[in-house]
């Protein structure tokens, strides 16, 4: 298993011209096709339109989604484009059994079921296979591809990975299906797969229908269905965030969500299931005026019902045992997140046995996270490997990466040990707040004259679930590096104590800025979710969360409470950065982006991230950086600015790594006082700590020439 970071679309909010209209009584939407031919060009899968795969038995496996909502009438065809090395051709077929024709071979599997495999003739070609209706299930697929790449010029097989045993698949490679709309009813236990785009069509909006005034507990309910979609394929949608009166179902166009109380969303009222009274419930359906779309409705009868609900898509159990389409939630059915202790193996993680095939690279990524106040300490991970015995064991085999660093290279045992227990150090230097990548790339060849072996599963090496991470906890200074953002918040304990304040009077714009972030934040399977908090109503509580604090300077409150603490303060009369604390400012003021981090003056161990602005445009601007994570590859330091481009969005981002005089004793009452006393606006407030680190250091020093000559007049009256 592994999470691959895909780059999410922006939220749309709409405020459709029916807005100004009633609900219609009657729907004509768009007519649903009863068959559809869809594709899915498989190379793309990975990210790239062709793949490459080298050595002597190559494997690969490519994994796309089938929404539940339809079902395969025919079987399969499965074409595949194909580029391969010309010496392979007409290359002796040393295998044992099966197939005897000289040349390579191609075989297919899907979902792990029986192999097809056929003899590859030309250098370039396309290659068809028919693939078995009852071989493809609803939701997530493989298909698993194996070449067996012989050489002419080796016909003994002495060089398993020799430089002309390769094989591309090119870009027409492409796998269609022959697909109605599905008749059964739609089933909670295959939630989220039903909002997955279908093949290489262009992914649906998904809308979220949520009441005109959303309450508190209705605002917590909407962040989490966010979360619980955020890790599905889903993430490639647009989300759009309606008002109840601005719903229209005649523009539906995609999957639809439907938040609310009952009494206050009348759209959720509509498709509330036979049976619900004083619980929350989760109701997937598929209505008449949805145009064939899934609808997930949840609701209750009140607001704290409905949020208990949205709890519930959280929590596996729940879930996944669900009998049809409707679960009514009678208890908060929200997991606690489980602290993880210092030492955690795979399986506590979700991971199970992980296996690589063939030969060539394949890698396996695992990702673990490790909450904000842990501070880094130097720990290990006991790798439990078990391969087959065909296996070359020299060269290594097996590179693992922290946080793509390389820190250590894996030689299997000798061939007569398939199994082992290996030893890797994991520097405190790579380990990081939040989410972690542990990747294992393995290179598999086999031994001189051994390229015969005619199984799939010949060449192998597999990782026990069992496997363990040791992780000590080290004292935290306080410091959050923007280079991990957002992901300084991503383990499920920091989650769960997250809040989202938006600005004060919040629009539906603000709301869908938050489910953005949201989304990049849980995009990997989580049990929690973060808080949208809005000012005017925010509980003394807050205060003792982690904080994502948006909204441009005016209309955040929160903001004018924190200034006295930031490295950066803020002008509040005018909203624009005050240079102190030796920061300098290199963009043109106004509408300058501004993120930075600090350590939470309210609660031990919390740490906030503020991204704002002078003015609404700057404070779009600074969120977007939040939510494309990979702008900040490259980018350390505490506090950064970045100009606004004249289209509104991030331009080059100038970081800066200011101090932390919170992690010096004493420095930062001092520094506190100053600031609340002088105002931010003084540069003697800038000038005091630095002003009374030095009093302190010319004191010491008085006191120490003092009691250095007492000493020496000690010692001479002694003499």
């Amino acid at each position: 298993m592994s999470h691959r970071f895909m780059r999410a679309a922006r939220i749309i909010v709409t405020i459709p011209l029916s807005l100004l209209l009633g609900y219609p009584m009657t729907v004509h939407g768009r007519q649903v096709e009863p068959e559809q031919r869809v594709t899915w060009p498989l190379p793309a899968l990975t990210g790239a339109d062709e793949l490459r795969l080298t050595g002597y038995q190559p494997t690969t496996t490519l994994r796309f989604m089938l929404p539940p909502n339809w079902q395969q009438v025919t079987a399969g065809a499965l074409t595949v484009a194909y580029h391969v090395s010309p010496a392979t051709l007409g290359a002796p077929a040393y295998r044992r059994e099966r197939l005897a024709e000289p040349g390579p071979t191609l075989t297919i599997r899907l979902n792990g079921q029986a192999p097809i495999s056929s003899t590859l003739v030309a250098e370039m070609g396309t290659q068809p296979f028919s693939l078995p209706i009852e071989q493809l299930q609803p939701g997530p697929n493989e298909i698993t591809l194996s070449v067996f790449l012989p050489l002419k010029d080796d016909p003994q097989c002495l060089v398993a990975d020799h430089p002309d045993r390769w094989f591309e698949l090119e870009p027409g490679t492409q796998l269609a299906l022959m697909l109605v709309p599905s008749s059964d009813p739609p089933k909670l236990t295959q939630y989220p797969w039903h909002f997955a785009p279908l093949g290489d069509q262009a992914p649906s909006p998904i809308t979220f229908v949520v009441p005109d005034e959303p309450s508190d507990a209705e605002l917590q309910a909407l962040s989490s269905v966010a979360a619980s979609l955020a890790g599905a394929a889903s993430t490639q949608s647009d989300w759009q965030v309606l008002p109840e009166s601005g719903f229209d179902p005649a523009r539906l166009a995609g999957p639809a969500v439907l938040v609310g109380d009952a009494n206050r969303n009348r759209h959720v009222a509509m498709v509330a299931p036979t049976g619900a009274s004083a619980d929350g419930w989760l109701h997937l359906s598929r209505p008449e005026w949805a145009n064939g779309y899934p609808v997930l409705s949840v609701g209750g009868p009140n607001a704290q019902a409905v949020s208990d609900a949205a709890a519930a898509l959280l929590n596996p159990t729940v879930v996944g045992e669900a009998a049809g389409p409707t679960v009514f939630v009678a208890d908060p059915a929200a997991i606690n997140p489980v602290q993880l202790g210092e030492v955690v193996t795979l399986a506590q993680l979700g991971y199970g046995q992980e296996m690589v095939k063939g030969t060539g690279l394949e890698s396996i990524t695992y990702t673990f996270e490790r909450p904000l106040a842990w501070g880094a300490r130097n720990g290990r991970f006991e790798l439990r490997l078990s391969h087959s015995r065909e296996l070359s064991w020299s060269p290594a085999p097996l590179a693992v990466y922290l946080n793509n660093q390389r820190v250590a290279s894996v030689l299997f045992d000798a061939p007569e040990q398939s199994s082992s227990i290996v030893d890797i150090p994991l520097p405190a230097g790579l380990l990081q707040a939040g989410r972690n990548t542990l990747r294992l790339d393995f290179t598999l060849s086999v031994p001189e004259g051994r390229c015969g072996v005619d199984t799939l599963e010949g060449f192998w090496a597999s990782v026990d679930p069992q496997s363990r991470l040791e992780l000590p906890r080290g004292g935290w200074s306080g410091y959050i590096d923007l280079q991990h953002t957002p992901f300084q918040f991503v383990s499920d304990v920091d989650l769960a104590d997250l809040g989202i304040v938006l600005p004060a009077k919040g629009t539906l714009r603000d709301l869908a800025n938050a489910l953005e972030l949201v989304r990049v934040l849980d995009q990997a399977p989580s049990v929690a979710a973060p808080r949208l908090i809005r000012p005017e109503s925010a509980e003394q509580n807050v205060r003792q969360l982690h904080l994502i604090v948006l909204g441009e300077v005016a209309r955040q409150p929160v903001l004018h409470e924190l200034n006295p603490y930031l490295r950066a303060p803020f002008d509040l009369a005018t909203g624009t950065l005050i240079e102190t604390n030796g920061i300098h400012v290199p963009v043109a003021q106004p509408n300058a982006a501004v993120v930075q981090t600090l350590r939470s003056p309210w609660a031990s161990n919390r740490g906030i991230l503020v991204a704002t602005g002078d003015t609404e445009r700057s404070a779009a601007a600074a969120l977007e950086l939040l939510t494309e994570p990979e702008t900040w590859a490259g980018v350390t330091g505490n506090v950064a600015v970045a100009s606004v481009t004249s289209d509104g969005l991030a331009g080059q981002i100038v970081a800066q790594r200011v101090a932390n005089i919170d992690a010096v004793p004493g420095l930062r009452s001092v520094d506190r006082v100053l600031r609340r006393f002088l105002g931010n606006n003084s540069k003697w407030a800038a000038l005091g700590v630095p002003a009374f680190a030095m009093l302190l250091v010319a004191l010491g020093s008085v006191l120490g020439l003092r009691w250095d000559r007492r000493r020496r007049a000690h010692q001479a009256g002694g003499h």
